[in-house]
């Protein structure tokens, strides 16, 4: 006859011990009795009762709190921090918090719908000797955009829109009242009314139909909505730009160094409207070579925080797609007042160097300048003068394309 399995008799002490280690080693999990007795490896009832008496007094001395009948995790005073998430296209994240070295990293499974720039509180998990910082998203403080461009994919009562952007791990669904005018296979573009944080899906209204992927139109107003790009200014942004003066003062040129006799020329593709930089050069009595290189002045047009300056500050750069230009500044500022169009004086900052015939810079110069641009190159109209050595400012375009060369190989060197 066999021998009785021997029971294994644990203390009431000894058992709480192992209870809140399985809890702290699992702070997102929550255990009933039975899968702690699993756990820790016990199978009798009478330690199985005395598992419950144990999580019961631990939640009086709230050590641990029930989330449904019976079953507990561990309560634990954990980190509250903001910051910004950026999700990868594996679909976790990491939160930058500026109180913190380090970032959070948020596992795709406690992600809410969120996106990439969206700022959020994280409630950061106990570290229990683990190598990296980890959390959950416990709030959406604000959402980076609400506007998403995806395609239509129709039910019969509803639709959702297909995001293709990878670090985006949801759909966007559509009900009923908004699917009436759109095809299956559309590109659209939808603003979010609802994030649905116990969803899986945030619920959207319909903005604007697109076409279909693959056609040109479709595709260009896609991206200027996806990176929401606006291509039109506000009416107070355009009037406070068209009231700027164009008049330059004598005062003005007085504080300036003078390039307007000294021979400059812009060089820009064949469609450009803002030339914003332009080369000058010309030999000096010693036999060497000044050349200037010469940037709008905006800062003499625009006022440090007012509103041109804001809507700059907001559009960064001008954005520059396959056929047509998102302009960071009004056109009159970008197309005219800042725009070195030849013969025309205008207003730069500069940096001027003087180059020997080894260029080998013998002086250097930044200021504010005024100049007067000669002429307009495109790109091949100045190519064919370099290729040919003959042509409008040959003898000027040849001699920067040798300095260029000459520093471009010691650069290489």
């Amino acid at each position: 006859m066999g021998r009785k399995k021997k029971k294994r008799n644990i203390e009431k002490s000894t058992l709480k011990s192992l209870i809140t280690s399985i809890l702290r080693q699992n702070p997102r999990k929550a255990f009933n009795y039975k899968q702690l007795s699993k756990q820790i490896g016990v199978g009798d009832e009478n330690t199985k009762h005395l598992i419950q008496i144990v999580l019961e007094e631990m939640e009086r001395r709230e050590l641990v709190f029930s989330i449904s009948r019976g079953k507990y995790k561990i309560k634990s005073k954990s980190t509250i921090v903001d910051g910004i998430i950026e999700i990868n296209s594996a679909g976790n994240g990491y939160v930058i918090c500026t109180d913190l070295d380090e970032d959070i990293f948020i596992n795709r499974k406690y992600m809410p719908n969120v996106v990439s720039g969206d700022e959020v509180k994280v409630s950061v998990f106990p570290s229990f000797n683990k190598i990296k910082k980890e959390g959950e998203i416990i709030e959406v403080i604000k959402h980076n955009t609400e506007q998403f461009v995806g395609v239509v994919e129709l039910a019969k009562n509803h639709a959702f829109i297909l995001l293709s952007n990878p670090k985006i791990h949801f759909d966007i669904f559509l009900p009923a009242k908004e699917i009436k005018t759109i095809k299956n296979g559309q590109l659209v573009v939808v603003n979010v009314v609802d994030w649905g944080d116990k969803k899986p899906n945030p619920t959207a209204e319909l903005k604007e139909i697109l076409g279909y992927p693959g056609e040109h139109q479709a595709e260009i107003h896609s991206i200027l909505a996806e990176y929401n790009f606006n291509n039109k200014f506000d009416k107070h942004i355009e009037d406070a730009a068209k009231n700027i003066s164009s008049k330059i003062t004598y005062d003005e040129i007085k504080k300036r160094r003078d390039f307007r006799n000294i021979t400059t020329f812009t060089i820009d593709p064949y469609d450009a409207k803002d030339f914003d930089d332009a080369l000058s050069i010309q030999q000096l009595k010693n036999g060497n070579w000044e050349v200037g290189i010469h940037i709008a002045d905006v800062s003499h047009y625009i006022n440090e925080n007012d509103n041109i300056d804001k809507e700059a500050q907001e559009r960064a750069t001008s954005v520059y797609l396959v056929d047509r230009v998102i302009p960071m500044l009004p056109e009159v500022l970008s197309n005219n007042l800042c725009s070195l169009r030849p013969h025309e004086e205008k207003l730069c900052f500069s940096a001027v160097f003087e180059l020997d015939e080894t260029a080998k810079v013998c002086n250097e110069w930044f200021g504010k300048t005024i100049i007067l641009s000669n002429h307009r190159f495109i790109y091949e109209d100045a190519q064919e003068v370099i290729i040919t050595k003959k042509g409008k400012y040959a003898e000027e375009l040849l001699k920067l394309d040798s300095l260029a060369k000459i520093l471009k190989n010691q650069r290489m060197k």
